[in-house]
């Protein structure tokens, strides 16, 4: 087998052979270890189909209209950092106050 350096990873190159008998195939996950004795095991990586089942088990239904926007939820620190700023400058926040994305990212 071949070690490759791509960026700051590691590639192995596996055998023709090998990724036909483990029935591998491009963009499967596997978790690969090392035994006691030195042998390398290789096994398919099946947690995030058993994280998604567990959630379908859960029957959990999201609210009527609910629609998740990444982007809103990743920019937790921003909205903190945006509010900040404009308790700062004495800015009264109105109760139909709405985070700006655009303004928190223009400064």
């Amino acid at each position: 087998m071949h070690v490759r350096r791509l960026g700051e990873r590691l590639f192995v190159e596996l055998p023709a052979e090998v990724v036909e008998r483990l029935g591998l195939k491009d963009g499967d996950d596997v978790l690969v270890g090392v035994a006691d004795d030195g042998t390398i095991r290789v096994h398919e990586d099946d947690r995030r189909a058993a994280a998604l089942a567990r959630l379908k088990g859960l029957a959990w239904a999201a609210p009527a209209g609910f629609r998740f926007d990444r982007d809103e939820a990743n920019c937790n620190e921003r909205r903190t950092r945006a509010v900040a700023d404009l308790r700062a400058r004495a800015t009264p926040l109105s109760a139909d106050y709405k985070f700006d994305r655009d303004e928190a990212n223009s400064r």
